[in-house]
């Protein structure tokens, strides 16, 4: 959306939020529909402080579109970490590993179902993952039980929608 600097400006400001504390995602297949186009968007969003992540990603994007993004995060998707038996996967994989982290990435790994899964992503240096090895979905008010034993019900805010 190439409107969407002017949002994020005007939600900033309407809402006193300080731009470094903002998180957008884009997927991967979003960001490779209009290349060029969206990293202009992309750069606009970064000189306001925003960061910009990568989400989805299944190595369709080159290293060459990965480093013109110039994403702060990188969210492999559930295909990729469950490929990483196949050793050709398993070599892409390692290659977008360093890329990323060459680049000054955060890379997440999302869909981590087995053991193995886990310490091949620890092994390289993943900053996070999740999936069903590490816990199952909960509700809002689950995780406020297991984190801190409150039963109450959690509120949930709706802000003005968005003009977009």
């Amino acid at each position: 959306i190439p409107e969407l600097p002017k949002i994020v400006k005007r939600v900033l400001k309407e809402y006193k939020l300080k731009p470094y504390r903002l998180q957008l995602e884009f997927s991967e297949s979003q960001l490779l529909v209009d290349l060029d186009q969206n990293i202009e968007i992309l750069d606009i969003l970064k000189k306001i402080g925003v960061g910009i992540s990568i989400d989805n990603y299944t190595g369709k994007a080159s290293m060459s579109n990965l480093a013109r993004l110039q994403a702060k995060n990188l969210k492999f998707a559930l295909a990729m970490i469950n490929q990483m038996n196949d050793p050709q996967m398993n070599a892409v994989t390692l290659s977008t590993i360093a890329a990323a982290r060459s680049l000054g990435m955060e890379i997440d790994a999302v869909g981590v179902e087995t053991e193995e899964q886990l310490w091949f992503l620890r092994s390289h240096l993943v900053s996070s993952a999740q999936g069903y090895l590490l816990g199952k979905p909960v509700t809002a008010d689950e995780t406020l039980q297991k984190l801190f034993g409150i039963d109450h019900k959690v509120q949930v805010y709706e802000g003005p929608a968005l003009d977009m």
